[in-house]
């Protein structure tokens, strides 16, 4: 039986949809509210494009349970023959404040889940991770699975507890436990209008700037296959980048705009005004409360050039991506709905 924890996130619900195509194949599922799980079964009836989504639907066994409770997880691998995990369960925020909950759930969860994955036996483990934890070497221009993290570098919180997470992963495969990692860029995806999706609410009400900057970007139905086939190959014990193709924040949010029938931006913002817009939202994110635009973790990455390959997933299965302008087309038809 296969579970996965994060069921109900953006990556999880996909993953859902893709293994219940698997004839005779029983999964578990956790999920920690029901207004989560609620949303998730909307996005799986939306936008399953297999048939017979109501069969598929019933094969998910869907359990409550919070990967940093060790007893509501125990339960779980002790009541189902669990022979193989997707660990998609995360927090993602890029709020300084948040950094505790951060380590709780992105390393503390992962743990637990790498702990009770050694404990019961588990055939095969698969992790989702980021690119933000890979740092480019001394005259690196490309950045692919030899990259390695650099503690010195002004890291976000969230990359750090990623990477954390990643340590416990390595750690179950030093003690027996086979295991994969997927580095996926920014998931592009349809169902959701938080994290990664936000941008297209903020282009949908108008948003006339852009500033320069590139980062690999895929769409979440490539993750999901790059994961299952993955997970049913003979390779353990190794990561791999997932990233479709490298874009500016310019050509993305133009690629939206038009895909809706918006006005695309013209007007570039520079770094100092950044700089001086983020610094003046910490202010106010630390006097009143205020949920900053643009967290002081990120103002630097909408500037940079982060270049990555995915070469090695492209070899190794092999494995073939989709166009990112086509399915970003796709997913701005559902912002129209």
């Amino acid at each position: 039986m296969i579970l996965v924890t994060g069921g109900t996130g953006l990556v999880g619900i996909h993953l859902l949809m893709e293994l219940s195509k698997l004839p005779n194949q029983k999964i578990v599922a956790i999920y920690r509210s029901q207004d989560s799980l609620s949303h998730a079964s909307l996005v799986f009836h939306k936008y399953n494009a297999y048939e017979d989504e109501s069969s598929n639907w019933s094969k998910i066994i869907w359990i409550e349970a919070d990967i940093t409770i060790i007893a509501s997880l125990n339960a779980v691998f002790e009541n189902y023959n669990i022979t193989q995990v997707y660990h998609c369960a995360g927090y993602v925020t890029f709020l300084s404040a948040a950094f505790d909950k951060l380590k709780k759930v992105n390393i503390e969860g992962t743990a637990n889940i790498v702990n009770l994955s050694i404990d019961f036996g588990i055939q095969k483990l698969c992790y989702v991770s980021s690119i933000s934890t890979l740092n480019p070497s001394p005259g690196q221009s490309v950045l692919d699975e030899s990259s390695q993290w650099n503690a010195e570098r002004q890291n976000s919180g969230y990359a750090i507890s990623k990477y954390g997470g990643e340590m416990e992963i390595w750690r179950g495969s030093e003690e027996g436990l086979s295991v994969i990692i997927v580095h996926p860029g920014v998931v592009i995806g349809k169902g959701y209008r938080t994290g990664s999706s936000d941008i297209f609410c903020k282009v949908k009400k108008g948003l006339p700037f852009y500033t320069e900057g590139i980062t690999g970007y895929v769409t979440v139905t490539d993750v999901v296959k790059a994961m299952a086939k993955l997970m049913d190959s003979a390779i353990v014990n190794e990561r791999f980048v997932l990233v479709s193709e490298n874009l500016s924040h310019k050509k993305v949010i133009t690629t939206i705009a038009n895909s809706l029938g918006k006005k695309a931006p013209k007007r570039k913002v520079s770094k100092i005004v950044i700089d001086i817009f983020a610094k003046l939202e910490a202010g106010l994110s630390f006097v009143f409360g205020y949920v900053p635009i643009i967290p002081m973790d990120i103002k630097d990455s909408l500037f940079s050039e982060s270049i990555y390959s995915s070469q090695k997933i492209e070899k190794a299965i092999p494995f073939s991506f989709q166009s990112m302008k086509m399915y970003i087309k796709e997913v701005s038809k559902t912002f129209k709905d």
